[in-house]
């Protein structure tokens, strides 16, 4: 396959054996080295509850789920040592989402009482076993009907990586215009809460399913 219109020669040179390599213009797609993200923060942003830090990255991931939409985001942070959770407190590293009385609909990556991220899609909600206190680098992946997250532990005595489970998002019912936050909760009306404490060292929004590969190379970088 080329990503290009081969001339005559070329035609004449395939028909009489010879290989046609493609030129250093035209390389063949690599999967692995995907198109430019969406949005994406390339350099370390310390986050802090007391100064109400938030980013508001722009980007609308539910603004239409017909079709359902493919998204991966990419996230290398670490939470603050001395950062407040408990049962009543949950900071909030991630959110695209709105609620109601019928339930939640959108994203979000929070620190549960426990010290380590839960993720909510849609009402789908599990704990994803990543310590908040530990530098991670994070891949949440949507897919049709599907979410999965995915991690790599970057602890001096245990670092491991580790990909994901798809699963059945079970309420993915209603569109959304709320826009993806870093480092806090939409509060409604402009306002933000559940500040998170912390270093995000990296952000890569794509509105596409990065592949295995893809995902696999980010962690090991």
């Amino acid at each position: 396959v080329f990503q290009r219109a081969l001339d005559t020669s070329d035609i004449e040179s395939w028909i009489n054996g010879e290989a046609i390599v493609p030129d250093a213009s035209n390389p063949t797609p690599d999967p692995s080295n995907p198109e430019a993200p969406d949005y994406s923060i390339t350099e370390t942003k310390t986050f802090a509850s007391a100064n109400q830090d938030v980013v508001d990255t722009g980007v609308k991931l539910f603004e239409s789920i017909d079709p359902k939409p493919e998204i991966t985001i990419l996230l290398d942070s670490k939470a603050a040592d001395d950062i407040v959770y408990s049962s009543s407190v949950s900071p909030c590293l991630l959110q695209c989402l709105t609620e109601d009385a019928s339930g939640v609909y959108g994203l979000a990556l929070a620190i549960t009482n426990a010290g380590k991220y839960g993720i909510n899609c849609y009402n789908t909600w599990f704990d994803a076993g990543i310590a908040s206190k530990v530098r991670s680098r994070i891949a949440i992946q949507i897919k049709g009907s599907q979410v999965r997250i995915s991690h790599r532990m970057m602890h001096k005595s245990a670092d491991t990586a580790y990909l994901g489970e798809w699963t059945n998002i079970s309420g993915y019912s209603k569109a959304i215009s709320q826009t993806l936050l870093v480092g806090a909760a939409d509060a409604g009306s402009g306002t933000y809460n559940r500040y998170w404490d912390g270093a995000v060292n990296e952000v890569q929004v794509y509105k596409t399913t990065l592949t295995d590969a893809a995902i696999q190379e980010w962690f090991a970088k």
